[in-house]
């Protein structure tokens, strides 16, 4: 058996990508790669190249950042929210 999904929070008040998590009194993000990675996308930071040395050091961040990048747009413009359009992408 594979269980898969995106790894994405919801808030108790239904906030997508905002969790309140025990022992906290504030909400956070998450999934945090992932919001990471769309903020690197969004703000134009370009992903090294696979074939880079260099791109080992973060390989997970480096992919993630590099595929969210291919699906800003329709992300940001989702009709249920970015962070909701970016757990839909992932998935």
């Amino acid at each position: 058996l594979i269980v898969y999904g995106p790894h994405v929070a919801i808030s108790p008040d239904g906030e997508v990508g905002k969790f309140l998590r025990p022992g906290q009194d504030h909400l956070t993000g998450a999934c945090g790669a992932c919001i990471g990675a769309l903020t690197a996308a969004e703000c134009g930071k370009t992903p090294i190249p696979l074939d880079d040395e260099e791109a080992d050091a973060d390989y997970q961040m480096n992919y993630i950042t590099r595929e969210i990048g291919k699906h800003t747009e329709e992300i940001k413009n989702h009709p249920c929210g970015k962070i909701a359009g970016l757990a839909e992408t992932v998935f």
